[in-house]
């Protein structure tokens, strides 16, 4: 007899019997992996087999109570990752409870690792003070990544018409009252409301991050002088680069800025490379080396090759 209705994969029994990702369970509570329709686990059995039989024991499915316990907290739904567990708000736990990520959306751009301070409280300073001296230690690609999202965010600021109120006008109490103002209608009336333009908000902020990147390169100069053995080092052409292409997009076309400082905060190695890896330059170099060789023999134009594809001039 085969069963039809919408609960036929647990035999219509969906509070006693579970199929958690698709496979079944046998009758003992491990996982049946054969490829034939196995019998049916009962809510104890999967219960033991997948957190354990006494808690915090961990189960044949790797989960800990830790972890269960940290995911019905945070809610939303979850999903095994095949590194751990990942929420639908995208933050992602490992299969030991402990958090991998905060937004996993922005993982490989901004790394925001996790600080877990141990023991009495007497120790959390030199433990904090050791976290931040390791972030220390490597704060100019991070550094570089967020300033590139604040300064693009700017961009899109300065580019946006319009101004926005935060309260009602101080003859009516102040009260929160937000409200976007398509004219850019710059405030005042009988009311007293204070508007913000928009624009403008965008071209302090974008001002703002050019300023920033200025001191971080320039302490980075000083540590290629100072301290050659900082992961916080650049060269001082790289410096006179940077600045020159910031202030061309500030003042001219903030597209040119968008572009070299994405590649240059993204690109594996940057434009100029790492110990790691060679950078957009020598890539650009050694694919075109290779393309050129590919239509050697061939009666089509020259192709040239950038780091995120081909163009053909």
């Amino acid at each position: 007899m085969f069963l039809q209705g919408t609960y036929a994969y647990v035999a219509n029994n969906p509070v006693m019997r579970f199929d958690v990702d698709g496979r079944w369970f046998n009758e003992d509570g491990t996982i049946n992996t054969s490829g034939r329709t196995p019998n049916f686990t009962t809510g104890k059995q999967y219960r033991d087999s997948f957190l354990g039989v006494n808690k915090n024991d961990g189960g044949g499915g790797g989960i800990s109570q830790e972890l269960l316990d940290r995911m019905l907290a945070l809610g939303g739904d979850w999903y095994n990752a095949g590194y751990g567990f990942e929420s639908s708000d995208h933050i992602a736990l490992g299969y030991n409870g402990s958090y991998l990520s905060l937004n996993t959306l922005i993982d490989g751009f901004i790394d925001i690792p996790e600080v877990v301070l141990t023991g009495s409280s007497s120790g959390w300073g030199s433990q904090i003070f050791g976290h931040v001296k390791s972030f220390m230690d490597n704060w100019y690609s991070p550094g570089g990544k967020l300033n590139w999202f604040v300064s693009s965010a700017a961009t899109a600021l300065e580019n946006t018409a319009g101004s926005f109120r935060i309260t009602n006008g101080d003859y009516n109490g102040s009260s929160f009252s937000p409200k976007y103002y398509q004219s850019a209608w710059t405030g005042g009336s009988r009311a007293r409301i204070t508007t913000y333009n928009i624009s403008k908000i965008g071209g302090f902020v974008g001002k703002a991050s050019f300023g920033a990147a200025v001191v971080m390169d320039g302490v980075g100069v000083y540590n290629y002088y100072r301290n050659p053995d900082s992961n916080n080092k650049i060269h001082p052409a790289k410096f006179g680069v940077n600045t020159a292409i910031g202030l061309y997009s500030l003042k001219i076309n903030p597209a040119a800025g968008i572009i070299y400082f994405g590649i240059d905060a993204f690109y594996p190695g940057g434009w100029t490379g790492d110990e790691k890896h060679p950078g957009a330059i020598k890539d650009i170099d050694r694919r075109q080396a290779e393309f050129d060789a590919i239509f050697k023999n061939s009666d089509m134009p020259r192709q040239y090759i950038f780091p995120y594809g081909s163009q053909k001039f």
